[in-house]
């Protein structure tokens, strides 16, 4: 095959190192070689270290001009979903303060009552949260389930691989959905609280 990598190294021919051996009736010698590494955590500095150590008279030279442009595009794909997972944070945390103060507003009575009778501001503040973390666990379970499906389709579909399941990622998911949740709760839970029984249940 014929390499573009922007250095000196295009249009080289790449062959089998027997066949070219044989070609040239030059069997066991070498004077040019290639390596191709993943550069996952400084794997190509190092690879370029031990070599320069154990053969000194060796001119080894690193090409990462192909694996520094993928990793700038792969960096910007990384702010652009942090970005959007952002906003999406954000948005959902407003739809879930709007939801639960419409509840809140439809359920005055009830919590009226349950004031009347002698429930505490703090027995409220509790039912409210327990409520809130019970619909935030069902809904973290069925969402990661859903995106897991859907990483793997797109992942198949569009990049011809499976998506692994990192354990990190699903914890900070986790966290970061019942911290939302309990943020988006704080307003409604202070209104209810806040809910005059006498005012409420006048005339009932």
């Amino acid at each position: 095959g014929i390499i573009e990598s922007g250095s000196d190294e295009d249009n080289y021919l790449i062959v089998n190192l027997p066949f070219v051996q044989k070609w040239l009736n030059k069997g066991d010698e070498i004077n040019f070689a290639m390596f191709s590494l993943t550069n996952d955590k400084g794997q190509v500095g190092q690879f370029e270290s031990t070599l320069k150590q154990q053969y000194p008279d060796l001119l080894v030279r690193p090409i990462r001009k192909v694996s520094a442009s993928e990793g700038k595009v792969l960096n910007k794909i990384k702010l652009l979903m942090g970005i959007v997972a952002l906003v999406i944070l954000v948005l959902s945390t407003l739809c879930v303060n709007t939801t639960m103060t419409s509840m809140i507003s439809e359920r005055r009575y009830e919590f009226a009552l349950q004031k009347s009778l002698g429930a505490s501001n703090q027995s409220i503040t509790r039912q409210i949260v327990v409520e809130t973390l019970a619909i935030t666990f069902a809904a973290v379970i069925a969402g990661l389930l859903i995106g897991y499906v859907l990483a793997q389709f797109l992942g198949h579909s569009v990049f011809n691989a499976t998506i692994d399941l990192r354990f990190p990622v699903l914890v900070i998911t986790s966290l970061l959905s019942f911290a939302a949740a309990l943020v988006a709760a704080t307003l409604p839970t202070i209104r209810a609280i806040r809910i005059d029984p006498a005012k409420v249940l006048k005339g009932d």
